[in-house]
């Protein structure tokens, strides 16, 4: 219509330029067959819309795309469908640009054939800016939202005044900007990437995840035409990511997985892959991610059947959302996470009447792996240690891996394969295992851990390393190791905050928020006390749903009322980005005063506090700070 924005290219680019327009009904542009014939019949050269109109237009067989101008717009352009218009001759552009900021803002020809989707550069009179929630701009290469000031700026939207001063900020550098409310990110070339709506950001299992960037990653796989990335939650407590795909014939789900994990880290990959011979479309031709989200199924399949492979099966279908194949099938490899871990081992224990320790599902994680450790068991406390060997290797140093807040070790299944000649152990909290005689303070459990690694190594050099509390934990764990008289070559700490870091606020938030996040962390506490001092009192183990959130908020005291004393020895200190006017912006994240300068290395690398230890680029950085130790 005339009252929308891309009219002013529509109409008046063809007409100042001396063409004709051809207006195709909605009836028509529906219809592939149709618009290829409505291009041959009128010799048209050049057109606009969306990537649907375009797959319409290759299904129909069309073939005269030599020196066609194709200029997609509308939504995400897909690598797929922009290599096979370039492999037929087109001229191609992805265009990208708000309403709100007059028809175009950036435009990307493709010159060549095309590897990766960009949004290219501004257009004259167009500044573009990524910056983050503080309106900040972020380092190259990093995620922030995209923002446009320029000539195109509207002057806001009609007597919504709310909404004007929500989306339209008056910079006090840049002046004013628009909000896209699109993630978008500056690459080292000087073009922009976009990745999707701000609002497809969600949070899984505290980590802030692109639906787009998943999409995007996905879309790069020379197999896959069409996706889509969406989230569904299987239960209350229970957001699981979900891909679907077009495709000539359906992909190996492992492959994929296999071809994700090169470039996104673990907790992006989809926990469920879809095929599917065409993706829905919404009356506007883009994909109904809602018709997608309705008609996946989550129920349960409930068996009758009272022996353990069908009880173990049903369990693994209701907690993955599908059935169990064979007995090679991987727990994580089938959807399954940390927290879902937990649901399945209390599932085993109430089913079955018998208990494991998670850190069995580390080396032996597919269904029929599984299957064997259900039996009757005779478990005592001095059965288990503190330590989980994760990759192991002969005559091998070792890597001792401290647990975080948490308790328990799974994400640092994130190293391996990236350790090489070092053995990967991981030390969890003890309480995991249901022990009910826990250390009361971080020096005692220091001390604890120090006595389960001289046992299994006898001398040194020692190798420590730790995420977040587990740093903090492996420090001590040094001071008590050269106590005793050995070597410790190292602490590698994955953004570790010091003590002496500064009171600014890492997290900007509201009254409410602060005041929801108080009252919701006194409900956990007062249910802990009262479920923990129930269970004691009968002397029976603490279920694992309740068990790893007492042993995190007990961990959380011990921090809490742990006194960091100086420590002389060498520390690598790989942490998220600088951020100004945050505590971040910290270039020791508080060690100053600590530790030894002289001796402290440190390594940012992209991420926050929250998912930084299964950022894709910390294995390969704690692989290169191992191979210079043995230099």
């Amino acid at each position: 219509t005339l009252s929308f924005d891309i009219a002013v290219v529509e109409l008046f680019v063809p007409l100042i330029m001396g063409r004709a327009i051809y207006f195709a009904d909605k009836f028509q542009v529906l219809d592939g067959m149709e618009i290829a014939r409505i291009i041959e019949t009128y010799g048209i050269n050049t057109i606009q819309g969306t990537p649907a109109t375009f797959r319409l237009l290759l299904a129909s067989r069309f073939s005269k795309f030599d020196k066609f101008k194709i200029i997609c717009g509308g939504e995400p352009f897909p690598l797929d469908l922009a290599q096979t218009l370039f492999d037929k001759g087109a001229q191609i552009w992805n265009a990208y640009g708000p309403t709100e900021t007059t028809v175009w803002s950036l435009l990307k020809k493709f010159e060549s054939r095309p590897e990766r989707i960009t949004i290219g550069r501004p257009i004259a009179n167009t500044q573009v800016l990524i910056l983050d929630e503080q309106l900040n701009k972020v380092p190259q290469g990093e995620v922030g939202e995209i923002c446009i000031g320029g000539l195109g700026l509207a002057v806001g939207y009609y007597k919504d005044l709310e909404k004007t001063e929500k989306s339209f900020i008056d910079h006090p550098k840049w002046g004013r900007i628009y909000k896209t409310g699109d993630l978008g990110r500056l690459l080292v070339d000087g073009e922009f990437e976009c990745l999707g709506r701000n609002d497809s950001q969600v949070k899984i299992r505290g980590y802030r995840i692109e639906l787009g960037e998943i999409e995007n990653c996905l879309n790069s796989h020379p197999n896959v035409n069409e996706v889509a990335v969406i989230t569904k939650e299987f239960g209350t407590t229970d957001k699981r990511i979900v891909a679907f795909y077009t495709a000539d014939t359906s992909i190996d789900e492992s492959d994929l997985r296999s071809f994700m994990s090169r470039t996104l880290p673990p907790y992006m990959i989809p926990n469920h892959f879809h095929f599917r011979e065409n993706l829905p479309l919404t009356p506007n031709q883009k994909i109904d991610k809602k018709s997608l989200a309705e008609n996946l199924s989550t129920t349960p399949v409930v068996t009758t059947s009272f022996v353990a492979r069908d009880k173990l099966a049903s369990i693994w279908k209701e907690l993955l959302g599908q059935p169990v194949k064979n007995d090679s099938d991987n727990f994580f490899e089938s959807g399954g996470h940390s927290l879902l871990a937990v649901d399945l081992f209390s599932r085993i224990e109430s089913e079955f009447d018998i208990e494991l320790s998670l850190n069995e599902l580390i080396n032996r994680a597919s269904f029929g792996e599984i299957l064997d450790l259900i039996k009757p068991k005779e478990l005592e406390a001095s059965n288990f240690t503190c330590l989980v060997p994760i990759a192991t290797k002969q005559n091998s140093k070792n890597l001792f891996c401290i647990h975080g807040v948490g308790g328990n070790v799974l994400n640092y299944l994130v190293l391996k394969g990236y350790t090489e000649d070092f053995s990967l152990i991981g030390v969890q909290a003890y309480g995991v295992n249901g022990e009910s005689d826990l250390p009361s303070s971080i020096q005692e459990m220091a001390v604890r851990y120090t006595e389960q690694i001289l046992k299994y190594q006898y001398s040194g050099p020692f190798y420590l390393a730790g995420g977040s509390m587990g740093g903090t934990v492996a420090l001590e764990i040094a001071r008590e190791i050269k106590s005793r008289g050995f070597e410790v070559e190292t602490i590698i700490m994955f953004d570790t905050f010091g003590p002496n870091l500064g009171t600014k606020k890492r997290i900007q938030q509201s009254l409410a928020n602060r005041l929801k996040d108080s009252l919701f962390w006194r409900y956990r506490k007062l249910l802990d006390f009262v479920v923990s001092n129930i269970y004691r009192a009968l002397k029976v183990k603490l279920p694992h749903n309740f068990r790893y959130q007492h042993i995190e908020l007990r961990n959380y005291k011990l921090l809490f009322n742990h006194k960091v004393t100086p420590y002389k020895g060498r520390v690598d200190l790989i942490r998220a980005p600088r951020q100004v006017g945050l505590s971040y912006e910290d270039p020791y994240l508080g060690w100053s005063g600590i530790l030894d300068l002289e001796l402290l290395n440190t390594y940012e690398i992209p991420g926050n506090h929250e998912n930084i230890v299964e950022s894709k680029e910390l294995p390969i950085k704690v692989r290169d700070i191992l191979r210079s130790t043995t230099v």
